[in-house]
């Protein structure tokens, strides 16, 4: 379990030094009406946690995926935003 924690732990971290996983919102807005837009948001992050103690007691490891995702809706000066975020455990320990 541990070795397959690591590993996935190592490709996250490659992953993350990725610019272009960076970006929010890579398309921009998009007119879905005359002087309105719609403007899509999606983020994920993937994050590896390990805690250890010299005695050996309550060590932990946990791999966790976050997601948000939303939409913001502009027509003129006026603008709604929505947005949800949820976070799921991949593997804990």
């Amino acid at each position: 379990m541990r070795r397959s924690l690591l590993s996935l732990g190592s490709l996250a971290a490659v992953a993350a030094a990725s610019p272009a996983l960076a970006q929010e919102s890579p398309l921009g807005p998009v007119e879905v009406a005359d002087g309105v837009t719609l403007d899509p948001m999606v983020a994920a992050r993937l994050r590896y946690e390990t805690v250890g103690r010299d005695d050996g007691l309550d060590e932990a490891e946990a791999l966790t995926m976050r997601l948000r995702a939303g939409a913001e809706l502009r027509a003129g000066i006026v603008s709604l935003l929505a947005e949800g975020e949820g976070t799921l455990a991949l593997a804990d320990d």
